[in-house]
């Protein structure tokens, strides 16, 4: 494993460690905190072991992180991500795991008026994709 890349400090929520596990390959310090959905979910290291470069912190740890200006940005990978990321002011990069309004019977008019309600939510954010 390559040493970590100290020029990007990166607040991450853990929503896929499979595809932490291959961000890690960047050499970024990331920092992993738990999904607000989800408060008890740590790295399982049954299936890979944790990279070097990846600490996990708790929601106390990461909030006093961002008052301390320790994080570049926030790594989003879903909505509730975006949410928590903006509510403590730290810049965005929304990459999320599927396509918003891939979930099966959701109409296209009911997507639109979602993405809508977004686009406060995505103001400042850095997007993987464009609405």
């Amino acid at each position: 494993m390559q040493k970590p890349n100290e020029f990007w400090r990166v607040l991450v929520f853990n929503q896929c460690e499979a595809r932490l596990r291959h961000l890690a390959h960047t050499g970024h310090s990331f920092h992993l905190v738990h999904p607000q959905q989800n408060p008890q979910q740590t790295w399982r290291s049954t299936f890979w072991p944790l990279p070097d470069n990846v600490v996990e912190v708790d929601w106390a740890t990461a909030a006093g992180g961002v008052r301390g200006g320790e994080y570049d940005f926030a790594l989003c990978q879903t909505l509730e991500d975006l949410i928590a990321a903006l509510q403590w002011g730290l810049p965005r990069l929304f990459a999320p795991l599927g396509m918003l309004g891939s979930e099966a019977g959701v109409s296209p008019a009911v997507c639109q008026a979602a993405l809508g309600q977004l686009r406060p939510v995505l103001e400042d954010a850095f997007g993987a994709f464009s609405l």
